[in-house]
C-alpha cells in the first residue's frame, strides 16, 4: 500500500476519531501533537485495523508508531511478512 493511500485512510480514520469534518496532518507529525489523547489513539488504532481489514495484535504499541509515516512503515514490513 502506498503511502498516500495510508495516508488517506488515516486521515479518515482521525475523522471518525475526533469527529471533525476535514484534518491537516504532516506524515512525521505526532499524534499526540495533533490533540489525541491516549485513548483517541488507541481508537485511531482500532479504526485503521477496520478499515485495512489486519489486526495488529494485543502486543502491538501504537505509540511507538506515533505519525502516519512511523505506522505506514510498520504496517507494510508486517504486511509483507
Amino acid at each position: 500500500m502506498s503511502l498516500e493511500e495510508f495516508r488517506r485512510i488515516t486521515i479518515e480514520s482521525i475523522k471518525v476519531v475526533q469527529k471533525v469534518d476535514s484534518v491537516e496532518i504532516a506524515d512525521d507529525e505526532d499524534f499526540s501533537d495533533f490533540g489525541l489523547d491516549s485513548l483517541d489513539i488507541m481508537s485511531l488504532q482500532l479504526e485503521i485495523e477496520k478499515m485495512l481489514d489486519i489486526n495488529l495484535g494485543e502486543e502491538f504499541d501504537i505509540s511507538q508508531y506515533n505519525s502516519i509515516g512511523l505506522l505506514h512503515e510498520y504496517i507494510e514490513k508486517e504486511l509483507k511478512s
